[in-house]
């Protein structure tokens, strides 16, 4: 058994961002959720040898797959409108900065030949860094925004 205790409060951090992607959102929508390995940036995983894998399903999951059965869940799908809405509920354990709870929102809005995907991440438990987790999702969406406006992507 473990003689030390200690206390912490719990928190409720909000983050937002915003990304303007000059490519059609059914492009934007399609390169996030089936060509995601090909772009996300190995520097943002934890297991550098690992892909990333979205199950773009009510139920799906966002996750590192290292093979053999190993890696790491990231979090799983709640809601899910195609081409509009992603909503995910992952758990941070302590060895990522945890314990905590992590609401992710996607929205995905085309405006012709241009989306605006608006990232919500709102999280309850440890208090989190604030410039880290801006600086996280900046790093991974801004390599969405370049795939797609390379002309990368292929799923239209």
């Amino acid at each position: 058994f473990w003689e030390e205790f200690s206390m912490s409060a719990v928190t409720i951090c909000e983050y937002h961002l915003e990304v303007n992607i000059d490519t059609p959102v059914s492009l934007v929508w399609g390169s996030f959720c089936f060509e995601i390995a090909n772009w996300w940036p190995k520097p943002m995983m934890a297991t550098p040898d690992g892909e990333m894998v979205l199950e773009p399903v009510l139920g799906g999951k966002l996750f590192e797959d290292s093979g053999n059965g190993c890696g790491v869940h990231w979090f799983s799908i709640v809601a899910i409108e195609e081409e509009t809405l992603i909503e995910f509920v992952g758990t941070l354990t302590p060895a990522f900065g945890g314990p905590a709870q992590v609401f992710l929102t996607l929205k995905f809005d085309g405006f012709g030949e241009r989306t605006v995907l608006k990232i919500s991440d709102q999280s309850v438990g440890r208090e989190r860094d604030q410039s880290a987790v801006v600086a996280g999702w900046e790093e991974v969406f801004d390599a969405l925004k370049h795939y797609c406006e390379s002309g990368e992507g292929q799923m239209p």
